[in-house]
């Protein structure tokens, strides 16, 4: 079974998605809110071997955070500046 990897780029009023399914990318914008984020994460909760990676931002990451580990993702927290060095 193929892992379902994530990445979110966290801003105050959106989130920028690129997942990457069967080596498919595919990227969508959702609204930075508890309603949006439960919509668009309900299509993975029955999958298996999903992967999500978002950008620690402090406040703004908090709300996606609470309620992707409500589920069974794997969820990682990434220091911006760490992105940054790897890809200086």
């Amino acid at each position: 079974m193929e892992k379902i990897v994530i990445g979110i780029d966290v801003s105050k009023l959106t989130l920028d998605i690129c997942i990457q399914e069967n080596g498919v990318n595919g990227f969508v914008t959702i609204a930075n809110t508890e309603k949006a984020i439960k919509s668009f994460f309900k299509q993975f909760v029955k999958k298996q071997n999903v992967l999500i990676g978002m950008e620690n931002t402090g406040r703004f990451n908090a709300l996606l955070y609470n309620v992707l580990i409500q589920h069974s993702f794997a969820v990682y927290v990434i220091n911006p500046l760490h992105l940054k060095k790897v890809w200086d």
